[in-house]
């Protein structure tokens, strides 16, 4: 940028334009390469639904929690009685439930 003298705006040339545009862009796509793919539902594991469950408990009461503490419940209770389809189809369930 070139310094202009008093009174007068300063003047902004095209190739520092560009160059902010591409530094914009490279900063944006650095930070969707570096979230973490979190959002993605975990795999239906006793060490998994162990955390989710931790996790459930840090949350704040309301609908969710309570929603996702009745999956949670039915979730442990599929398993206990041999229904492993039922009781992963539980638990993603109450993950949904905890993103919201």
């Amino acid at each position: 940028m070139c310094v202009p003298k008093a009174g007068k705006r300063p003047v902004s040339f095209p190739w520092e334009i560009i160059v902010k545009s591409i530094l914009l862009t490279a900063a944006m796509f650095s930070v969707l390469a570096f979230t973490p793919a979190s959002a993605g539902t975990m795999a239906c594991t006793s060490d998994n639904v162990a955390k989710a469950t931790a996790a459930m408990y840090l949350m704040v009461d309301g609908p969710a929690k309570f929603g996702t503490e009745k999956e949670i419940a039915a979730t442990n209770a599929e398993w206990s009685m041999g229904h492993m389809r039922k009781a992963c189809w539980h638990y993603f369930k109450a993950q949904k439930m905890m993103s919201m």
